[in-house]
C-alpha cells in the first residue's frame, strides 16, 4: 500500500508539473494579430449538425429559457463539440422565439472588453452595425450605455464562445437583468454556473457521425461495416477526430483496400 501511495503521489506531481508547463507555454505564445470584428461574429462555417448529446442540449436550452441566473457555462475538452452544441442552442426555434435579440462572439485567447461590446452591439442594434464593425472609439462606458438602450425591455441571449479565462470587467458590462449569457470554455470557472462537461460520444453515436460525414447516411455499406466501426471506435468518441478522419476518407474511393 505504501508503494502504491508513493506511485500515486508521484503521478499526481508529474501531472501538476505538466499542467504548469502547459500554462507557461500558453503565456509565452505570441500575441494574436488583430482581426476584424466581423470575423468574431461570423459563425457561418460552424455546423449545428449534432449527433448525440440531446440530453445536454435540452438541459442548456431549458436552463436559458426558464432559469433566473443570467449566465451559464458549458465546458469540455478541445474538439468535444462545445461550439456545435452552443450553435444548435443559438439556432433552436424555441430560443429564437424567447429571445428577441441574440448575439454571438468568438472570444478566444485575446479579446478585449471593448471589442466584445462592439461585437454584441453590431448584432443587437442594426443602426450601429457599420460603426461597430470598424475599429474606432474605445470608450467602454459609451458602449455599455448603447447596449443598455439597445436591449431595454427586450430579452437578449449572448453567446461567448471559446472563453479562455473569466473576465470580471466583461461580465460586469453584461449584467443587464434581461440578458442571458452562454459561455463555452475548456476550463471550469467558479464564478459561473456549470451544467457539466460535454461528454464524449458513445460507440453508436461515433458510428452514426462517421457514417454521416463519409456517406451522408446513418449506416455503412455492408462490405465496409466492420472496418467502419473499427475506425469510428479508434476515434474514442471525440467528434473533432471523427469528423477529421471522415473528411480524409470521404475523398478516397470507397473500397475495403482504401
Amino acid at each position: 500500500m505504501q508503494s502504491l501511495r508513493q506511485s500515486v503521489d508521484d503521478f499526481f506531481h508529474r501531472v501538476m508539473e505538466m499542467l504548469q508547463q502547459y500554462c507557461n507555454e500558453v503565456m509565452r505564445m505570441p500575441e494574436e494579430e488583430g482581426e476584424p470584428v466581423s470575423s468574431r461574429i461570423d459563425f457561418g462555417g460552424i455546423s449545428s449538425y449534432m449527433v448525440g448529446l440531446s440530453d445536454q442540449f435540452e438541459q442548456v436550452r431549458d436552463y436559458l429559457i426558464e432559469d433566473e441566473e443570467n449566465r451559464l457555462l458549458v465546458t469540455g475538452m478541445a474538439g468535444v463539440g462545445k461550439t456545435t452544441l452552443a450553435k444548435k442552442v443559438f439556432e433552436d426555434p424555441s430560443i429564437q422565439r424567447h429571445f428577441e435579440l441574440r448575439a454571438w462572439v468568438r472570444v478566444g485567447r485575446k479579446c478585449e472588453s471593448n471589442e466584445i461590446l462592439r461585437c454584441i452591439l453590431a448584432q443587437v442594434d442594426p443602426n450601429t452595425r457599420d460603426q461597430m464593425l470598424i475599429q474606432g472609439d474605445d470608450d467602454d462606458e459609451k458602449f455599455v450605455g448603447l447596449l443598455d438602450e439597445g436591449v431595454k425591455d427586450k430579452k437578449c441571449l449572448i453567446v461567448l464562445d471559446d472563453v479562455w479565462e473569466w473576465d470580471t470587467r466583461v461580465m460586469d458590462n453584461l449584467s443587464q437583468e434581461n440578458v442571458r449569457i452562454l459561455l463555452t470554455s475548456r476550463v471550469r470557472m467558479k464564478e459561473c454556473p456549470d451544467r457539466g462537461l460535454v461528454r464524449l460520444l458513445n460507440e453508436e453515436e461515433s458510428k452514426k457521425l462517421h457514417c454521416e460525414k463519409v456517406f451522408a447516411q446513418e449506416d455503412f455499406p455492408p462490405h465496409l461495416n466492420i472496418l467502419g466501426e473499427k475506425i469510428a471506435k479508434k476515434c474514442e468518441g471525440l467528434p473533432l477526430m471523427i469528423v477529421t478522419v471522415a473528411e480524409l476518407l470521404s475523398e478516397e474511393e470507397k473500397t475495403i483496400e482504401n
